[in-house]
């Protein structure tokens, strides 16, 4: 699954850049503005299983890193990875401790780039791995969040992120999930 994953990872990542260098034949100049970035914050995740055994929510510690391709003023690109502590789930007798590693792709559309401050939504999809013990098992989720950056040097901007994974069910119900986060970005 992890290579499945990272060959379609590779292949947005590539047809991002493929999208750009066919509008630059098109229109003109094209402003291809590559970027890192990495945020640290908290993530609310929950758990529910089919058999009411459990149904809660935890809030961890969490942090973001990724690449990122600006195509225009208004829209790009990013790749990221999201991950943290454990999250701890109680029922009345016992507990389970789970951890989450997302992987994922997402188109952002925003503000000018021309501006100090910007603001962007952010829409895309993730392969998210939760461990259980030996156990582990990797779902695709829908995400959609929105950020927003104030650029202190042409190089370097303070970055705020919300992001969402929507609820998908299975045999063991995963609930969405949250993550909020500040940090910074790097433009090169």
């Amino acid at each position: 699954m992890k290579h499945k994953l990272l060959l379609s990872i590779l292949a947005m990542t590539t047809a991002f850049a493929s999208t750009s260098v066919q509008a630059q034949g098109v229109a003109g100049e094209v402003p291809l503005k590559p970027y890192v970035y990495g945020t640290v914050g908290a993530a609310q995740d929950g758990y529910k299983t089919s058999n009411g055994a459990f149904n809660d929510r935890d809030v961890r510690a969490t942090g973001q890193v990724g690449v990122g391709l600006q195509l225009s003023e208004y829209m790009g690109g990013e790749v990221y990875y999201e991950g943290g502590d454990k999250f701890k789930y109680k029922n009345n007798t016992h507990s389970q401790k789970i951890r989450a590693h997302t992987v994922g792709a997402r188109a952002t559309i925003g503000t000018s780039t021309a501006h100090k401050a910007r603001v962007f939504g952010k829409l895309g999809v993730a392969a998210v791995r939760h461990e259980i013990g030996e156990r582990e098992a990797t779902r695709p989720q829908f995400t959609a969040g929105v950020g927003a950056t104030y650029a202190v040097s042409d190089n370097f901007a303070v970055r705020g992120d919300y992001d969402h994974k929507f609820k998908r069910s299975s045999d063991v119900d995963r609930k969405g999930s949250d993550y909020i986060g500040v940090g910074g970005q790097v433009n090169f």
